[in-house]
């Protein structure tokens, strides 16, 4: 990887982490490029989910998702 895109890749996240915060139970964000678009996926995930599935209740901002009980 050159040291080009992973400026720009460390950039995207710190954005997106921005972005996120606003829904913070956004957990992960996938994103795919083809030679014509690109597509965003949010992965968004209640404190409750998480925890049935074993893993970790933080969000992409590292902030840990608050139960809603």
């Amino acid at each position: 990887m050159t040291n080009e895109l992973e400026i720009a890749l460390f950039a995207l996240w710190e954005v997106l982490k921005k972005e996120c915060r606003k829904d913070g139970n956004c957990v992960a964000v996938d994103i795919r490029f083809t030679a014509s678009n690109y597509y965003v996926n949010y992965e968004n995930r209640t404190a409750e989910s998480l925890k049935k599935d074993y893993i970790s209740m933080q969000n992409i901002c590292g902030e840990f998702i608050q139960s809603n009980f």
